[in-house]
């Protein structure tokens, strides 16, 4: 028996991809440009990006209408678990919407960082954790932002290794759509 069932809505949007840029804390989320690089990139593909924001992210909610992006934004888990069931896809963060993306059955790619997603990946039939890679990690450490501030791994993931991971997660059937 298959533990994991699949929980999308039957009439879930195959080319509507939600965006979560938000997670516990700052240090797990990857940059919001490049997930307005990861947008164009879709939409020049014929696919539809939704952002997703939810109370701890209001921060993020500004500029990412300030971009132009649909946002979709829910205060209340009912709401929340709705977008996910309509959607053909979710790329997100280290974050509990990722994990309840990826356990209600939607294809979900989870970007890491500073944590183990060897340990801590989102579990589901359709999953895939992208985390640095050591040869981009070694040149990313000790490099400081401007003023000083330290980074976080989670900058060291590029936007390609997110789409191969979302192409490939949908080559293997755990995505409806085209």
């Amino acid at each position: 028996m298959d533990r994991f069932k699949d929980l999308r809505a039957t009439d879930a949007d195959g080319n509507r991809i939600v965006l979560h840029p938000g997670a516990g804390s700052r240090e797990k989320r990857w940059p919001l440009e490049r997930f307005f690089e990861l947008a164009g990139k879709l939409s020049s593909a014929g696919i539809r990006p939704s952002f997703l924001v939810g109370p701890a992210e209001t921060d993020l909610a500004e500029r990412i209408r300030q971009n132009r992006w649909p946002l979709l934004t829910t205060e209340d888990l009912c709401e929340l678990i709705d977008h996910l069931r309509g959607a053909g896809a979710l790329v997100g963060n280290d974050s509990g919407v990722s994990h309840l993306a990826a356990y209600i059955g939607l294809p979900t790619v989870a970007v890491f960082g500073p944590t183990d997603p060897g340990r801590w990946a989102p579990k589901g039939r359709a999953v895939a954790a992208v985390a640095p890679e050591k040869r981009d990690l070694l040149r990313f450490c000790g490099h400081r932002k401007t003023g000083g501030e330290k980074r976080s791994p989670v900058e060291a993931v590029s936007v390609e290794r997110v789409l191969t991971a979302l192409a490939e997660l949908r080559h293997l059937g755990g995505y409806r759509g085209s």
